[in-house]
């Protein structure tokens, strides 16, 4: 019976503050980096200041059973209850002074860092060492591993596409008109193009787009990444707000991540 009640009140906790939580979501609060209470909910400074806070909210009754579970089982017990309400009312997923914290020690994914945080709390609770250092070079690894992975896939992805082969466009960006849309899903929209060149290092493809079912051409980019303009309210050069749309037509050739691009096999 004990176990059932532990697992409703973190439960609980989750579900009493899910309103703080769409609150944090509809902030965008600049001074978030220096607050030490968001919306209410105090914002530890750093680890240390985590686990003391933990041990507040949960009831000695929680810790009771929670010493006799194992790292692992305590980890996956609170992960989606007690876990979310960490990154979602700590400031996990924005620039908190507690994010602003981690990401100084190398940790960027609120995933991390609450793993980190319940990892170190139970430690603590059972009297072993936190080992930080350990932790935070097992997260490292588990990254760098992954973008390795990464970049293989990418570089075994880009090898399937040889100069001379012909493509059909992917619309990553979606459609200039809903007709344009509804003649693709009618397959009557196909926009095919040859690769006349390769760049192994960016994993790109140049294209010349040899054919579009409409004068109206592609979208190609639809952001403002890289982009700056003249504000003249802040006599600055700045990121514009409005997205940034690049269309390509027949005849043009640029150049685009593989993935915009399926080989044509017919």
């Amino acid at each position: 019976m004990k176990f059932k009640i532990g697992f409703s009140f973190i439960f609980l906790i989750f579900i009493s503050c899910s309103t703080t939580s769409k609150a944090l979501y509809e902030t965008d609060d600049k001074s978030w980096l220096s607050a030490d209470t968001i919306n209410g909910v105090y914002i530890p400074k750093d680890l240390s200041d985590c686990i003391e806070q933990i041990d507040i909210i949960l009831p000695d009754t929680i810790k009771e059973m929670a010493i006799f579970w194992s790292e692992s089982t305590f980890s996956a017990n609170t992960h989606a209850g007690l876990g979310m309400w960490i990154r979602n009312n700590w400031g996990l997923w924005r620039e908190s002074r507690l994010s602003h914290y981690f990401n100084n020690l190398g940790v960027f994914h609120p995933d991390d860092m609450s793993d980190i945080i319940l990892t170190s709390y139970h430690r603590s609770l059972t009297l072993n060492d936190i080992k930080l250092d350990e932790q935070l070079s097992a997260k490292k690894a588990y990254w760098k591993q992954a973008a390795e992975n990464k970049t293989k896939q990418k570089e075994e992805e880009l090898a399937k596409y040889n100069i001379g082969d012909t493509v059909l466009f992917n619309y990553p960006y979606g459609y200039i008109s809903s007709l344009q849309e509804d003649n693709y899903f009618n397959n009557t929209c196909d926009a095919r193009g040859i690769v006349i060149a390769k760049n192994k290092n960016k994993f790109t493809i140049k294209v010349l787009l040899l054919e579009t079912c409409d004068e109206q051409g592609v979208i190609v980019i639809y952001d403002n990444e890289n982009t700056l303009e003249y504000n003249p309210q802040s006599n600055q050069m700045e990121k514009p707000k409005e997205r940034k749309i690049i269309i390509a037509k027949k005849n043009q050739a640029k150049w685009y991540d593989y993935n915009f691009w399926v080989k044509n096999d017919d």
